[in-house]
């Protein structure tokens, strides 16, 4: 049965080091990872080595967690690099996904650690990549807090879990920094992006790749591509910076989020990047009140409107939106019955 209150790794000179490769008994200078108390080196003929607690019976049972949460955090601070995933979007009748980057080494400039992220959430490990920072969250027992998730989300900032529980009782090997060190320098596999905001030039190397697939016969494909362009434009200009100013209107339709409204591109916009709501606040000559907005986002029909202009003709129908397939769609009242009429928002 597993001891706790005998360790194979402790903390020297702030470094995580072995039982192997400190000298024995106090001499080792060697502190508990959890509780900061003087350890003991014991290097016995007939017993496994070991550290342990000097004067005290100390059991620390997050051992496990705090050594490979360190034993991460040097490897990172080291090295400066790591290996990624790759991210793809499946689109609706899309014959594959589109890819917004492969999986790759990339090298940090710098890798900060416990840093205070406006003044909101803290991160324990950062690294920074020229202007643009990419958030490491440690997975062992237990995910990163939905919390702390949604904070990062609304500040953009993307965020790569690695999950280390299958390393959790391996704690007791010598050899465990070493693979560590391989599957965070050398493989996509433990890795998960929780939080991934493509930049414009990977949405425009998305939208050649979709296009050199698709036939240009195909409305299908056509409307996807316009549908994506259009999106990177509105996000674009509503979201320029990390700093959000919402006037919100209402909730998304489809993914909850905030539905804020904006003059400059005469849009209600969902400010989820990954979610295509957007509602025109003028359309087919008349304007989208409040009241008819609150509708559509129920999921309603609106009420039954007059001087619709289609083609230059005026009729009078309802609107509502369609969720699948993002789009405006209008009923049409003629001769006393309701004619679905598809129109692009």
């Amino acid at each position: 049965m597993e001891r706790l209150d005998r360790f194979l790794y402790a903390i020297k000179d702030n470094k995580i080091v072995y039982i192997d490769d400190v000298e024995n008994g106090l001499k080792c200078n060697c502190i508990c990872p959890v509780c900061k108390k003087s350890l003991e080196a014991c290097h016995g003929e007939k017993n496994k080595h070991y550290f342990r607690h000097h004067n005290s019976s100390n059991l620390c049972p997050n051992y496990k967690e705090v050594v490979l949460l360190k034993l991460a955090c040097e490897i990172l601070e080291k090295t400066k690099q790591i290996y990624i995933p790759g991210v793809t979007e499946n689109l609706q009748k899309c014959r594959k996904p589109i890819s917004y980057i492969n999986e790759q080494i990339i090298k940090f400039d710098n890798i900060y650690f416990n840093k205070l992220i406006n003044k909101k959430i803290k991160c324990d490990i950062l690294g920074k990549i020229g202007s643009s920072y990419i958030n490491i969250e440690i997975k062992i027992n237990q995910s990163i807090d939905e919390n702390k998730l949604r904070t990062l989300k609304q500040l953009k900032i993307n965020t790569l879990e690695i999950d280390l529980f299958t390393f959790f009782n391996d704690i007791w090997n010598y050899d465990i920094r070493n693979t560590l060190i391989n599957t965070i320098k050398t493989t996509s596999k433990l890795k998960k992006w929780r939080v991934f905001i493509p930049t414009k030039n990977m949405f425009i190397n998305a939208y050649s790749s979709l296009e050199k697939q698709m036939d240009i016969q195909d409305k299908n494909y056509q409307n996807i591509i316009k549908l994506l362009k259009f999106k990177l434009q509105l996000h674009e200009n509503l979201l320029k910076t990390n700093e959000i100013h919402h006037n919100k209107v209402g909730n998304c339709i489809v993914c909850g989020s905030d539905v804020v409204e904006n003059d400059d591109n005469k849009l209600y916009l969902c400010i989820n990047k990954d979610c295509m709501v957007s509602i025109p606040k003028f359309i087919y000559g008349v304007p989208i009140t409040k009241e008819l907005l609150n509708e559509l986002l129920l999921g309603k029909q609106t009420k039954l409107i007059k001087g619709l202009n289609i083609a230059g003709k005026e009729i009078e129908g309802k609107l509502f939106y369609n969720r699948i397939n993002h789009i405006l769609e209008i009923v049409e009242r003629k001769n006393d019955s309701l004619l679905l009429t598809p129109k692009r928002s």
